[in-house]
């Protein structure tokens, strides 16, 4: 047995352990509530401010169901007559096992790469295999590293499949994307040596894990999978060119030179939401300073975008623009700060007089940062998207707590009666308790009526083209998300994925503690663009 295989075993039994069911979370809730008395008179914090809970069950509501897309089967999105909607044909390609041991390639392993032959063959994917059936063995030394994908670059092979026999946490996959992906320009799809052991036991071995992997690799090479119809929620379809918009910024623990907040804003390059492409910034505070949520740079990434949904429709640009923004409340900054920023885009006059924008300080010509024109300019929505929050909801039946069930809303009761607010669950936990994404309406141009923003937010976690199972935010969001660790671990190699987090409030203190920085002003920061190979996605 591979030591990844033990140490995985192991850790998945103590973190299932660790994961309250339903019926645990209900029970635990309620008795932190009885436990802390809040009502009881020698409570003198309480009683000073007044607090006091009415109710010793959980509140009680009523909750909507929304319809899922014709094509989706519960959580899964299934390809449609078992074909992809755009097959791409794979260049020449082989596969390697990744070992700290490289003695020999597991059987089973052997029979994965056999059985992911054979679903690229039944989805009509062609192809191009290099050394037929065989496999390579690789040690995980980054010397050895480098000198195989090195050579897999003279044999002008364009594709690796990278088995990696070492746990789901290591810097192993980090250091694949490092030396195949970004030193020698080769696309590489890495996978766990432990999942293929736990696949391989399934009723249908590699089956549906086949798939995903076909899946991603297939989206890699700019294919699309399956295409959700969204023409059934927008309005006058026949008149209207969608674009979405999906925006976040990651921070680290101690924002230094090497390892700056990134911030990543992801556009749509077709109204389905199938094709997306992204522009990446790095933001640096001054000294002493705490990072930022705002991003800076939001014009200009937004005439990006614009240009390059212009690009790929034929000269047409969006007339409406759904913009989903992750953050945590800080909604007057996003109102007062980057909504500005994002319609002086549509005219670019800013970027145009701004002697700073070019690299060689030359000053643009007005007509390259015109992007409407005399156009009119498109409406705009504004979402806010909150993913992390303190709550929770169930389904009692009179006898049993679970979770609730895809599609489900709740925009009545526990929301804020003076916004545009509403939560929605999107995705099926697995395991635990289904946390459900919340969503404040900031702008809304558009007009779409409450039951059509939600019923495209729905819809819109059905689009990623990587994944058979749903997201639990718009795939915009998602991809975001995805593309700043991505970016982070291209640009800032040697810092660990976990010192990387969502908030701006973390940062070093003295001996390991943490301590609040001093705020920045968008003026003191400093921004430069990356560029993150189209390969490492």
């Amino acid at each position: 047995m591979a030591c990844s295989e033990i140490i995985q075993q192991h850790s998945q039994i103590f973190e299932r352990s660790q994961i309250p069911t339903p019926e645990q979370r209900y029970n635990a809730i309620v008795t932190v509530v009885n436990d802390c008395d809040y009502n009881n008179r020698l409570n003198r914090l309480c009683s000073l401010i007044d607090f006091h809970i009415q109710e010793q069950e959980m509140l009680s509501g009523t909750i909507r169901t929304l319809p899922t897309p014709k094509q989706i089967r519960g959580s899964q999105i299934p390809l449609v007559n078992g074909r992809l909607q755009d097959a791409q044909d794979l260049p020449l390609w082989t596969a390697a096992f990744f070992t700290p041991n490289p003695s020999q390639i597991p059987n089973v392993v052997q029979d994965f790469y056999i059985a992911l032959n054979n679903k690229f063959d039944r989805l009509d994917i062609y192809s191009q295999r290099r050394n037929n059936q065989q496999m390579e063995l690789v040690g995980i030394q980054e010397e050895n590293i480098d000198r195989f994908f090195r050579q897999q670059q003279k044999l002008k092979c364009k594709l690796v499949l990278c088995v990696m026999d070492t746990p789901a946490d290591s810097d192993l996959k980090t250091i694949i994307k490092q030396y195949g992906t970004i030193k020698h320009d080769i696309i590489t799809q890495c996978c766990l040596y432990s999942k293929i052991i736990s696949q391989s036991r399934q009723r249908t071995p590699f089956s549906q894990y086949s798939e995903n992997i076909a899946r991603e690799i297939n989206s890699k090479l700019d294919g699309e999978n399956v295409r959700i119809d969204l023409d059934q929620i927008m309005k006058e379809k026949g008149k209207s060119h969608y674009m979405f918009f999906g925006a976040d910024v990651i921070h680290s623990t101690n924002c230094t030179e090497q390892h700056p907040s990134i911030a990543v804003v992801v556009g749509s390059t077709d109204q389905w939401c199938s094709h997306v492409e992204e522009s990446i910034y790095a933001q640096w505070p001054e000294f002493d300073k705490c990072s930022i949520e705002t991003i800076v740079n939001l014009e200009e990434i937004t005439i990006e975008r614009l240009k390059a949904y212009q690009q790929a429709n034929d000269g047409q640009l969006p007339n409406k623009i759904v913009f989903y923004r992750v953050d945590d409340g800080q909604f007057s900054k996003v109102y007062s700060k980057e909504i500005p920023q994002i319609r002086q885009a549509f005219q670019g006059s800013s970027l145009a007089l701004s002697k700073n924008y070019s690299a060689d300080n030359r000053l643009p010509r007005y007509e390259d940062h015109m992007v409407y024109g005399k156009q009119k300019f498109p409406l705009l929505t504004l979402i806010i998207v909150k993913k992390r929050h303190h709550t929770r909801f169930l389904m009692y039946n009179g006898r049993d707590t679970y979770n609730v069930p895809i599609g489900t809303v709740v925009d009545t009761t526990i929301v804020d009666p003076y916004l545009y607010t509403f939560y929605l669950n999107s995705h099926k936990a697995i395991q635990g308790v289904n946390n459900l994404s919340l969503y404040t309406v900031l702008l809304d141009e558009i007009k779409l009526t409450i039951d059509e923003l939600q019923l495209l937010t729905l819809q819109l976690c059905f689009t990623d083209q990587r994944s058979s199972n749903v997201e639990g935010v718009p795939s915009v969001i998602h991809y975001a998300d995805q593309r700043a660790l991505k970016a982070k671990d291209q640009f800032c190699f040697n810092q660990k994925r976990h010192d990387y987090h969502d908030d701006n409030e973390i940062s070093n203190g003295i001996n390991g503690s943490t301590m609040r920085k001093k705020n920045s002003s968008d003026n003191n920061i400093r921004t430069k663009k990356l560029n993150l190979s189209a390969k490492v996605h």
